[in-house]
């Protein structure tokens, strides 16, 4: 963190003043864990301590604020990370070639090197490394190419194409920190987008941990969120994508949410981690699948859904569908309010 405090010519460069902030400041960044902290004191106005030292402020001996953004160390090296391509495109330049195109969000790849594509988690080996200047022996984070597997599997935009070694997740429902950057609230259990690299999906809050008090950083009861407030939430989406703990891969742990009728980005968040929940329900798979069914009982199936005010006819349509149905010899479940019966 680079704390750069401005204005100093207007408390006439007092050190006095500059320490005050500094203390104020450091005690409150140990409660959120941030103890690198480099204080550096300028005026904008005059350009004093942002590219040449001040000779206003004689008793400061660090960095400048351009010495200070130049020297800095990156948090992490993103070569180093596991491998990590958000497809954005599928190439067809001709019928007997898939390639899928992206920008490198981490680590590095190379022809022969075997992948994952997730969420689907389908593995292939990576046969050619494809850029602007040419075929390439080894790409790195922040390049875009395009990458053709050796197998013909399928791969759409929104997938992530993946390390082996060190694959990412895949969930439904995640616990996340999230900020709310639009002037209407938001509401829990109302429909959003969801955007993670350049997979969408339809997402719901469905909890409110809690919100936090940026003054005091207290935890505090919420229902709601509005703008500028930041909270710990529970978020569940239409379907599974691939991800990584923000923690690990900022690139495929950070989000947005959108509105889904205007489009306008109404929230960003961080991935914390998957709900168990999530991985407690599991798709069965049986030897009789829905066509082998439909096939041998000569029947197809379907809902019939009767919607309408209290008294509108609904029991009594559905009864005599239930009836019509018992004279063809076709079977039908009935949901009437609470109550579930087979016919």
């Amino acid at each position: 963190m680079i704390l750069a405090i401005n204005k100093m010519d207007l408390v006439a460069w007092s050190r006095t003043v500059y320490d005050g902030i500094v203390g104020v400041y450091r005690d409150y960044a140990q409660r959120l864990d941030l103890t690198d902290v480099t204080c550096i004191p300028v005026s904008a106005l005059t350009g004093d301590n942002v590219i040449e030292p001040s000779a206003a402020m004689g008793w400061y001996h660090g960095p400048t604020l351009l010495q200070a953004l130049e020297s800095a160390d990156e948090a992490t090296d993103r070569e180093r990370e596991p491998f990590r391509m958000p497809v954005q495109r599928v190439n067809r330049p001709d019928a007997g070639v898939r390639g899928f195109a992206g920008t490198i969000a981490s680590g590095l790849v190379r022809p022969g090197d075997p992948v994952l594509v997730c969420p689907a988690q389908k593995p292939s080996t990576v046969s050619c490394i494809v850029a602007p200047e040419g075929d390439l022996a080894c790409a790195r984070a922040g390049q875009a190419v395009t990458l053709t597997l050796a197998d013909d599997i399928d791969v759409s935009p929104g997938d992530v194409i993946a390390s082996t070694t060190h694959p990412p997740g895949r969930s439904d429902q995640f616990a996340c920190h999230l900020i709310w950057m639009h002037e209407k609230a938001l509401l829990p259990k109302r429909p959003y987008l969801l955007k993670i690299g350049t997979h969408v999906a339809g997402a719901q809050i469905t909890d409110l941990k809690y919100k936090l008090n940026v003054e005091s950083l207290e935890r505090v009861a919420a229902k709601t969120l509005e703008r500028n407030d930041i909270a710990y939430c529970n978020i569940s989406l239409d379907r599974q994508i691939a991800f990584d703990s923000y923690r690990d891969l900022r690139e495929t742990g950070g989000f947005i949410l959108i509105d889904r009728n205007t489009h306008a980005t109404v929230g960003a968040g961080m991935i914390d981690f998957a709900l168990r929940r999530a991985s407690n329900l599991t798709r069965q798979q049986f030897t009789v699948d829905k066509p082998t069914r439909s096939a041998q009982k000569n029947q197809k199936a379907c809902v019939l859904w009767l919607t309408g005010l209290s008294g509108a006819g609904k029991s009594t349509t559905a009864n005599a569908v239930e009836q019509r149905l018992l004279a063809l010899g076709r079977h039908s479940y009935v949901l009437d309010g609470d109550n579930l019966r087979q016919g």
